[in-house]
């Protein structure tokens, strides 16, 4: 069993950034191997919801599909990888700290398949991935502008 976590602050508030990341039809845009993302069946995400994913990783194609365990709106949501090259749970926490957000993910997985051959290696590379996705997803959400800020007042500021 691989255990990884990773916290980053994101200079956003705690709903901005939950209920990005909480919306999986987001993840294209801040996991770069996520190639699209849909909810099974279309509507709101909830718990119980499965969500279908096609990813591009290491070279490869994989369709993953996971479930919705846990949403609780501005503190955390969890799921349940159920198809794709790794089983387990991620889990998403949000806490504010001062303006901003302090975003822990933490994932339990177990590869699969030949991932499993590779454990060690697999797991150094999801490590370096964690980190580069939740980079990728501070960046993305800080150019972001605030609610009810014009978007020429902060591109001019930046």
């Amino acid at each position: 069993m691989i255990e990884i976590q990773h916290t980053s602050l994101i200079d956003r508030p705690v709903a901005e950034v939950s209920g990005f990341v909480t919306d999986p039809t987001n993840n294209p845009r801040w996991q770069p191997f996520v190639v699209e993302a849909r909810v099974i069946p279309d509507g709101p995400v909830r718990v119980g919801a499965r969500v279908h994913e096609s990813i591009q990783f290491l070279g490869r194609h994989f369709d993953c599909v996971f479930e919705v365990t846990e949403l609780e709106p501005g503190r955390a949501s969890a799921i349940l990888f159920l198809a794709g090259p790794v089983w387990g749970t991620a889990r998403y926490g949000f806490e504010q700290v001062g303006a901003g957000t302090s975003l822990t993910v933490g994932l339990s997985i177990e590869a699969h398949r030949y991932f499993r051959l590779a454990e060690p290696v697999f797991a150094s590379v999801v490590e370096v991935e964690l980190a580069s996705v939740c980079g990728r997803l501070k960046r993305l959400l800080e150019r972001a502008p605030a609610a009810g800020e014009a978007h020429e007042e902060a591109l001019a500021s930046r």
